[in-house]
């Protein structure tokens, strides 16, 4: 009887242990089926993000080529407006000296005016001069 109930006893033991290994391999493949839908959906983010990350990085280079032309379009700029300070520089020198030239000029005409003024003030009295002389010699005649 005791090996029977020693027998008995082991196989009790060895059915609870085997009970006992398939509720853990139970657990396990419960586990094991958890953790393969979380790296499913673990893997459907990665890929999601990837997605988004190749968007940003070609946001990224657009607007880095963006900036260049803005860039490039400022120094562009930036060249004519000093050509544009060049020329006016120049245009404003120009005009000084246009403007130095006609003062000159108005001042020569101011002479030229009173050299004018006062060449007709002599004709009027050479005028009347010759006047009074053609008179004085009409009165001479007249006497003769």
């Amino acid at each position: 009887m005791c090996l029977t109930s020693l027998t008995l006893i082991l196989f009790r033991q060895e059915k609870q242990n085997s009970l006992n290994l398939e509720q853990q391999l139970e657990q396990l493949s419960n586990t094991r089926r958890i953790i393969e839908e979380q790296l499913g959906e673990t893997k459907k983010q990665a890929s999601l993000f990837q997605e988004r990350l190749k968007e940003s990085e070609a946001k990224i280079l657009n607007l880095i080529d963006e900036r260049n032309a803005i860039v490039k379009q400022n120094e562009e700029l930036m060249l004519g407006n000093n050509n544009l300070n060049e020329s006016l520089k120049k245009f404003q020198e120009g005009n000084s000296q246009i403007n130095t030239q006609l003062t000159q000029a108005n001042e020569q005409i101011k002479n030229l005016q009173e050299q004018i003024s006062q060449l007709e003030k002599t004709k009027a009295e050479l005028e009347e001069k010759i006047k009074t002389a053609s008179l004085a010699s009409e009165v001479q005649l007249e006497k003769i």
